[in-house]
């Protein structure tokens, strides 16, 4: 496939390729180097699923000394 190439809008690599960049997210994420668009992304659609910013905040990793 030409990167200027698109898929068939119901196929079934759409539906893969999502999932494909949402598990490399996540993946960045727990080696601490993810990516500032797919994270923003990530925590958008995790909101979206009824988490709120109070949820969000329990998960921070704080990196700061005590």
């Amino acid at each position: 496939m030409l990167s200027g190439e698109s898929m068939l809008p119901f196929s079934r690599e759409v539906t893969r390729l999502a999932w494909l960049k949402r598990s490399l997210t996540v993946y960045r994420l727990a080696f601490g180097q993810p990516r500032q668009d797919d994270l923003l992304d990530y925590l958008q659609a995790l909101v979206g699923t009824g988490m709120d910013d109070a949820d969000l905040v329990d998960r921070q990793i704080r990196v700061n000394p005590v």
